[in-house]
């Protein structure tokens, strides 16, 4: 399991870097590097901006339980991708951090919608080449937008 500074660090990312985090959250950058420094932790007003800024999990930003992501269990009562998919979503997430380029919220929600789509309409089957070259092209294409 991360600890605080290691989430708080994928937090930073995901927001697109501790300006955009700053910006988004209203918390200067001085106080979001003590955090990524682990010299102070924030308190559960911070914490909440934090994770209204970058659509983490409350619970999983404090504690490192549950899913990173806001809503991801309430994604299959909506019709929306379902936990596979969000899995699956997550481990492209995982892999494009080992390339150091990040992608918004928002461009993750459409990622992991268009990985819903392919395998509910298309070959259905997310270990199928042709599906993986798909992701691929959509994840090329999403960073080059970013």
């Amino acid at each position: 399991m991360k600890n605080f500074t290691e989430r708080m660090k994928e937090v930073v990312g995901l927001a697109g870097g501790i300006t955009e985090l700053s910006k988004k959250s209203g918390l200067s950058k001085g106080v979001l590097h003590k955090y990524i420094n682990g010299e102070s932790d924030p308190s559960r007003l911070r914490m909440i901006a934090m994770t209204d800024a970058t659509g983490v999990s409350l619970e999983w930003l404090a504690l490192g339980e549950g899913p990173m992501m806001r809503g991801a269990n309430a994604a299959e009562n909506k019709g929306s991708p379902d936990k596979a998919t969000l899995n699956a979503a997550m481990a492209i997430y995982a892999l494009m951090r080992g390339t150091g380029k990040m992608m918004a919220p928002d461009r993750f929600e459409e990622l992991a919608t268009e990985m819903w789509k392919l395998d509910h309409e298309g070959p259905g089957d997310l270990k199928n080449d042709k599906t993986k070259r798909t992701f691929t092209d959509i994840i090329e294409s999403v960073l080059k937008q970013d």
